[in-house]
């Protein structure tokens, strides 16, 4: 019975893939315009709502996005009451065409099902609703606190790591758009990286070690728009590039001092999304548990991923480290409130330091030991400085041309 469902459901979007195909919509694209649709006038819907509906990630979200504004069949627009996010509008273009297109999909239903008994099709729906109804509660729905893992090839909803099951940190929105919201969120964050346990490094096989850097407009183009940030994810085995991923995104907000996340922290999640594979460990360009209130940037990625986390910074935020000697892997403890929070670095002989955070799931030591391992000849970590690489080129790419095709889009 199963073999069968499931063989009716392949050969029912096979039809429908035909029909929509039609319209110049493949099937990812044909659902997000049917969805906007289905939301009602005036048709537009936020891209988190998109993603929580469709059961995508925010990545495969912004990508079909970006090729369907390109056909004009979408719009984004400003809604100065929640600036997290860009709502997504129907263009009376798009309305026009997916409305041609779900009409063929019907007709293409109805041809399917034509020959059956419709006594017969109304009792096996009555019945499969029954059975859906028993399940779908429990079907995954991803969400900025639940993220996606790499497992056997695919991406699927993790368990929660390092916290029990009845107390899954349970928040809808990870990158709030207020100051005080960021803050009491940061607090929390703080406690729950306390109580997690550590991520544990791998006894035998090398780690998948993943670097993310976002880099900000700068001033050598007059007139440039200053509110677009690049990013670049990598994940890397020792010295071996598996994976890459760049991002560009409007901000909604500019960057100030202790509250980089409300800015910058939506990107960094979505260019880690779009990574071909699931790292083990993600190093960040930014504070963890070195903060004013005690989770930086890093540690609210790792939550938001889901994937442990280690933070690196030029020098200390808030806590206190001696200098360490000047070969390389001498290391000096940060300390804060009294606890050690990190280690300052010496990655290189005759090179400045490094700060090494303890982060989402990670440890003061770990941090430290992730730093010395992943430098080699470079002073920043490998990862981290392929990472920077990439988001840079992506920044001259668009100060050279200027061109708006840049924004909004996962690049590779």
């Amino acid at each position: 019975m199963t073999a069968r469902i499931s063989r009716l459901a392949h050969v029912l979007q096979q039809c429908m893939e035909r029909a929509s195909s039609a319209y110049g919509l493949d099937w990812g694209q044909f659902l997000v315009l049917a969805t906007l649709r289905g939301a009602g006038p005036p048709f537009r819907m936020l891209p988190r709502d998109l993603h929580r509906i469709l059961l995508l990630s925010p990545a495969a979200v912004t990508n079909r996005l970006c090729r369907l504004e390109a056909k004009g069949f979408i719009e984004r627009t400003s809604d100065q009451a929640d600036r997290r996010n860009m709502p997504v509008v129907l263009t009376a273009l798009g309305l026009s065409t997916v409305e041609r297109a779900m009409a063929a999909c019907a007709q293409k239903g109805r041809d399917l099902f034509g020959g059956a008994d419709l006594h017969n099709v109304d009792a096996a729906l009555r019945e499969m609703r029954n059975l859906l109804a028993g399940h779908e509660e429990r079907v995954p729905r991803r969400r900025s606190h639940e993220a996606p893992r790499f497992d056997n090839g695919s991406w699927s909803v993790p368990p929660a790591l390092g916290v029990e099951a009845h107390d899954v940190f349970v928040r809808t929105n990870m990158w709030p758009a207020s100051d005080a919201e960021l803050e009491e969120l940061q607090h929390e964050l703080a406690h729950r990286a306390k109580e997690a346990t550590p991520w544990q490094w791998p006894s035998r096989a090398e780690p998948a070690i993943g670097g993310v850097f976002v880099s900000l407009p700068t001033t050598r183009t007059p007139g440039a728009p200053r509110n677009i940030a690049w990013a670049g994810a990598v994940v890397m085995k020792k010295h071996t590039l598996l994976a890459t991923a760049t991002c560009t995104r409007r901000l909604t907000r500019a960057y100030h001092p202790g509250y980089l996340a409300v800015a910058v922290g939506p990107i960094l999640e979505d260019v880690v999304h779009a990574l071909p594979m699931r790292p083990d460990v993600v190093i960040v360009n930014a504070a963890g548990r070195d903060h004013v209130r005690g989770a930086g940037l890093a540690i609210q990625l790792g939550s938001a991923l889901g994937i442990a986390t280690i933070g690196i910074t030029d020098c200390t935020d808030v806590g206190v480290a001696a200098e360490p000697g000047s070969r390389r892997g001498d290391a000096c403890p940060v300390h804060l409130d009294g606890e050690v929070v990190g280690y300052q670095v010496r990655t290189q002989e005759r090179s400045n330091t490094i700060v090494a955070h303890a982060a989402w799931l990670t440890t003061p030591e770990m941090a430290r030991d992730v730093a010395v391992r992943t430098t080699a000849e470079l002073r920043l970590p490998e990862p981290v400085h392929r990472a920077r690489q990439l988001s840079r080129r992506l920044r001259s790419e668009y100060e050279r041309t200027a061109s708006s095709a840049l924004y909004d889009g996962i690049h590779s």
